[in-house]
């Protein structure tokens, strides 16, 4: 127990029936009527008496001196918290409390409504309007950039648009922002969060691209995988946590992957024996949470990774012993109700009943639909996404393949599907286009529209595409006008390609590298996907 460590420690202890009165010299009451001595374990106040309390191996036992209670040492005002977090059930009965409570509030803040939307709760107009109007008063000159992140994923997630919040723009408000370094990394690790959560039209020539913001997160961090607020300085578990989270949805590259698993490696070094983290010198509940929503949106489970589990302890665990009795999360175990901690306890706990349902990562509210996207090159995500919800491309058994060739066939089913077109009952001039095959309707109804010719009688379906190939098609598919944009290397495109490839590079529909197309280099499926998504735009 407690009090039987604290005998064998060679201090000079006073006890009587069960409870502490003096250690080497320092008395109860000595420093005022609520002062005196109290034990925690793995930085917990346990409401158990110290002579009672059964420690067990690797426990870490620590007895302070309270001037007043407890609140002078974190321990508080002998407000019970609930009991560890021990299991995905517990997360999803802990969640359904802390929901409840804050469905009666009358007003939620931006971050509260956010948990609530992420946990399936239809946001009330109300109070999306609230949070609008929050934006609308600061008149467009809000100050922190993860204030306006945070305005911005609240907004997309209650049904509304953070293109157009009270006439403002908060997604061209991050990615043009100046001063989005002046809060540290934060700024565009929340900034990169917010411009993943939605399909949105970024400039090419904007001062933060997505790719940018990568590169930049990629590039701060720590020799030892951490991140710290400012580059260069102390790693800190809240802000590598943050760090993972803008990143998750890059895992599939190799430069973000090794990133990835230093950071990682770090928070798994750095995670106590209680399986809480240390953030400022203390083991807080935002520091959990935040390590919990890193996990889950990296598609890691916190309760059987055992990177993630310390003396038999996890995250959520230790983010457990923060929750009151009253629904709410303190900043300290046992202390008084916090209303970041609650915020981010809520959002840990949404994170993990999104993760355990195998809905999509709290910060992809709309989902990304395939588990590779994160392998696709950062300029064809959107297009990708965009092209699937039109129906236009397709994966199978959860992968889109973006780095894959795509075949003739593929790419006339593709356009096919673009133009909604059906070739049912249609035949074609292809003897190798043969009934009953899966492509000979959409071959039969490009065929139909002079969007294919063939040679010689022949198709050839299996064939890789190339990209003068594609843009003939394409041309022919939407009827771009002439083209006055020639590539510089338009000499090694073939002639009867060369006014496809022109118009498909005039209407910058087909880009290449520098001024160069490269016509006979093969066509990937994120390639496809991106030039049928930018050509839909001219076949309205």
């Amino acid at each position: 127990t407690p009090i039987s460590v604290l005998q064998k420690s060679g201090l000079s202890v006073t006890v009587k029936s069960g409870y502490v009165k003096t250690i080497d010299g320092l008395s109860e009451f000595e420093h005022g009527a609520n002062s005196g001595w109290m034990y925690g374990v793995n930085g917990v106040y346990p409401k158990t008496g110290a002579d009672s309390f059964k420690l067990k191996d690797g426990d870490g036992v620590c007895w302070k001196y309270t001037n007043d209670g407890g609140t002078d040492i974190g321990a508080g005002t002998g407000e019970e918290t609930e009991t560890l977090i021990e299991d995905k059930k517990d997360c999803a009965d802990k969640l359904e409390l802390i929901k409840a409570a804050l469905v009666k509030k009358s007003e939620l803040s931006a971050w509260e409504l956010y948990a609530l939307c992420a946990s399936g709760v239809k946001a009330d107009a109300s109070k999306l309007g609230a949070v609008i109007k929050e934006v609308g008063e600061q008149q467009g000159n809000i100050r922190k950039p993860t204030d306006i992140a945070k305005y911005a994923l609240t907004v997309k997630a209650a049904g509304g648009d953070p293109e157009n919040a009270g006439g403002y723009n908060l997604i061209a408000m991050l990615y043009g922002n100046k001063n989005l370094l002046l809060q540290g990394n934060n700024g565009p690790i929340f900034a990169l969060i917010t411009l993943n959560s939605g399909y949105y039209n970024i400039p090419e020539n904007a001062l933060w691209t997505k790719q940018r913001l990568k590169e930049y997160i990629i590039s701060a961090q720590n020799d030892d995988g951490g991140y710290s607020l400012v580059k260069s300085g102390k790693s800190d578990a809240d802000i590598t946590a943050m760090a993972l989270q803008a990143l998750a949805l890059y895992r599939g590259q190799a430069g973000a992957k090794a990133t990835i698993d230093k950071a990682l490696d770090f928070l798994s070094k750095n995670q106590q024996d209680n399986g809480g983290f240390i953030s400022d010198g203390v083991n807080n509940s935002e520091s959990a949470a935040q390590a919990v929503i890193a996990l889950t949106a990296l598609g890691i489970d916190p309760f059987s990774d055992k990177r993630f589990i310390k003396n038999n302890s996890t995250a959520l665990s230790a983010l457990g012993t923060f929750l009151r009795k009253d629904n709410t999360f303190s900043h300290l175990s046992g202390g008084e109700s916090d209303g970041m901690a609650t915020e981010q306890g809520a959002m840990a706990l949404a994170a993990m009943c999104r993760f355990v349902s195998g809905a999509a990562p709290i910060f992809e509210i709309e989902p990304y639909y395939y588990d590779d996207l994160g392998s696709a090159s950062a300029w064809a995500i959107d297009p990708i996404v965009k092209a699937t919800k039109s129906a236009i491309v397709n994966g199978s058994d959860g992968m889109f393949r973006p780095k894959s060739d795509v075949t003739r066939a593929e790419f006339a089913a593709m356009l096919s599907r673009m133009l909604g077109l059906d070739g049912s009952g249609l035949s074609t001039a292809f003897s190798d286009v043969k009934d009953g095959s899966w492509y000979k309707n959409a071959v039969a109804a490009a065929y139909e529209r002079k969007i294919i010719e063939g040679s010689n009688g022949f198709f050839y379906p299996d064939r890789k595409i190339t990209r003068e190939e594609m843009a003939v098609m394409i041309s022919r598919a939407v009827k771009l006008a002439a083209g006055d944009r020639t590539p510089g290397d338009s000499g090694s495109v073939s002639s009867w390609a060369l006014a496809g490839v022109k118009a498909s590079f005039s209407a910058r529909i087909m880009e290449g590298s520098g001024n160069a197309f490269r016509p006979s280099e093969r066509v990937t499926r994120e390639m496809a996907a991106t030039v049928c998504q930018r050509s839909a735009a001219y076949a309205k």
